[in-house]
């Protein structure tokens, strides 16, 4: 003889269908569309540097414009200015000139191919050690424009001044091989 069947009960089946719905919808929560929550949808402070996976704020990934440098601490503003320090010099007088520099306040040409560049004394701290020397790299090229017969000419920035005195960057120009006062050219102190 047969047992006979018994139907579950209304409440059963409606624990059964929320059971299946709070499973189908904590694993459609796993899988939001790419690019489906937008900043008005985002409760205000919810993504903390934290929450931010290293590496994934790049340069291709901010919009232009909406990172500006009001938004940034002191810090992050000095190093968004690029370089320390940057002079063009011209052999002309011995002078910068004015628009395309800054970080630097002296200039001097005591021999022959000899260039002594002083830095502002705001940032002297970051561009000399106690003793004088430099601690960063200078960087040095030629201003073509402002030179003339300008194909055979070097400008070597050195990594002490040994000539030019302490808390001074050190600058030798070159014109075929020996030592020129008529060379021009632009340093970057990175």
């Amino acid at each position: 003889m047969g047992q006979k069947r018994r139907m579950p009960s209304v409440g059963t089946v409606i624990a059964v269908i929320a059971l299946f719905v709070a499973l189908g919808s904590g694993a459609y929560a796993a899988k939001v569309a790419k690019n489906s929550v937008s900043a008005s949808a985002l409760k205000k402070n919810a993504v903390t540097k934290d929450k931010i996976q290293k590496g994934a704020v790049i340069n291709s990934k901010v919009a232009v414009g909406t990172l500006t440098a009001n938004r940034l601490s002191s810090t992050a503003q000095t190093d968004l200015s690029g370089a320390l320090a940057y002079g063009q010099v011209s052999w002309v007088g011995d002078t910068y000139v004015a628009e395309r520099t800054s970080g630097f306040t002296t200039v001097t040409n005591p021999a022959v191919g000899l260039w002594c560049l002083g830095v502002d004394s705001t940032i002297a701290s970051k561009v000399f050690a106690v003793d004088g020397f430099p601690t960063r790299p200078s960087i040095g090229s030629v201003e073509y424009d402002y030179t003339a017969d300008a194909g055979d000419t070097v400008v070597a920035p050195r990594g002490a001044n040994f000539s030019c005195g302490s808390n001074l960057l050190e600058v030798h120009t070159y014109r075929l091989g020996d030592p020129s006062d008529t060379v021009s050219f632009t340093l970057v102190v990175p």
